[in-house]
């Protein structure tokens, strides 16, 4: 999002501008990194961009980011500048969207950002991990390895997620199927049946009756329902889009009896895995924990964590700090310990992101194998039912018909 600044510089001359970042604080952080005395921030508004309001279908794909990474990093290491080879970047990319912000980010070059700062012009396309470890590369005179850093970490987070989404899909697309099923027999089928019924004067059996009560509330009162159902839903994500909504929806999900284990997994994989990234890169302790306190979306987490990072600001190590709360493992506690008594923290914690990105992996793999059987016996008994219906119904009219 946008930022106004004003600011005082080294020869105490008033600048005016504005930033590209993801908050105020990151803004502030940005103008203090250029020796600014800060006068004033405010955010301000921007025209409205497709790309912004729904990243995930007309903006800048993950895949996309991940690529360039690579290639950069590639480009980089066989001697060309990341001027130039931010503009082979931007000539061959096919995306609109990505070449757009590519474009701006030569630009920016071209007037004197530095390849982090230009890059946190974007914060929908490349995340404040992303352009803090390009800060450090920029730092350390290692922008390869910083591009090629990130590039596997978000590798790697794509592919956790990607495994959730896919295990969710078959039980998803039974629901669907059988969704699809009940409304054809229950629109097509019955109400024939009900018709020939009614022409021959037979009484209906008492299963047929209860179906066909069923399928006339539903659609007497279906519309109803119906809106009911989308008006739930729609304060549901309004609630959840404020603090104390999301807060509570957090706390419901990491302690729910079936899918929590599954969460509190994914959710440690991801620090695991975001903190092996940014001390690897060479980040103090303290900047790290703020930084992925600042990627951290789950409040269950962010609030122990918050403690976590004041803790270790007091004095307290990482592992004392992480031994206070109760949402991180004897596992990650002792693992941590291990870490800073040899100097291996990076290492640590790549083993602890690999550890629990396997616990979920069979975690979610357990709750797929239970959800699958059972929604095939749920679906398989409701249209069983429905066709035993529709068969009854036609035996007992066969009398009258003859």
């Amino acid at each position: 999002m946008p930022f106004r600044y004003e600011a005082y510089n080294r020869e105490g001359q008033r600048v005016r501008g504005t930033l590209e970042v993801e908050s105020e604080q990151a803004a502030e952080q940005l103008l203090w990194d250029k020796d600014l005395s800060i006068i004033d921030i405010s955010k301000v508004g921007r025209p409205f961009s497709l790309h912004e309001q729904l990243p995930s279908v007309f903006g800048v794909r993950t895949d996309d980011v991940i690529s360039f990474a690579n290639q950069m990093a590639f480009l980089i290491e066989a001697g060309i500048n990341i001027y130039a080879a931010l503009q082979m970047m931007r000539d061959q990319t096919t995306k609109p969207a990505f070449r757009e912000v590519l474009a701006q980010v030569v630009k920016d070059i071209g007037e004197g950002f530095t390849f982090s700062e230009a890059l946190g012009r974007h914060p929908t396309a490349f995340s404040l991990l992303f352009v803090r470890l390009i800060k450090v590369g920029e730092e350390t005179g290692r922008i390869d390895a910083m591009l090629r850093k990130v590039a596997g970490y978000m590798e790697r987070r794509r592919a956790a997620n990607a495994k959730v989404k896919s295990s969710l899909g078959y039980p998803l697309f039974v629901v669907v199927m059988a969704g699809i099923s009940m409304y054809i027999l229950l629109t097509l089928a019955l109400p024939n049946l009900v018709s020939l019924f009614k022409e021959f004067g037979a009484d209906m059996p008492l299963p047929t009756r209860i179906v066909i009560g069923g399928a006339n509330f539903a659609g007497q009162y279906g519309r109803l329902m119906g809106l009911g159902l989308l008006a739930f839903v729609a304060l549901a994500f309004v609630y959840t889009r404020n603090r104390t909504g999301a807060r509570r929806m957090d706390y419901l999900l990491i302690s729910a009896p079936v899918v929590g284990p599954m969460v509190h997994k994914l959710n440690l994989a991801r620090l695991a895995d975001t903190l092996e990234s940014l001390i690897g890169g060479g980040l103090p302790l303290t900047e790290a924990l703020d930084l992925l306190l600042e990627t951290t979306q789950n409040a269950a987490l962010r609030e122990p964590l918050e403690e976590v990072r004041n803790d270790v600001l007091s004095g307290l190590s990482l592992s004392q700090a992480m031994a206070r709360h109760a949402i991180f493992p004897p596992l990650m506690i002792n693992l941590t310990h291990v870490g800073e008594e040899a100097g291996t923290m990076e290492i640590s914690f790549r083993n602890l992101g690999r550890h629990y990105n396997e616990e979920a992996d069979r975690t979610i793999s357990s709750l797929i194998g239970f959800l699958e059987p059972a929604l095939i016996v749920v679906v398989g008994l409701t249209i069983g039912l429905v066709a035993i219906t529709i068969i009854t119904t036609i035996y007992s009219v066969l009398p009258a018909i003859r």
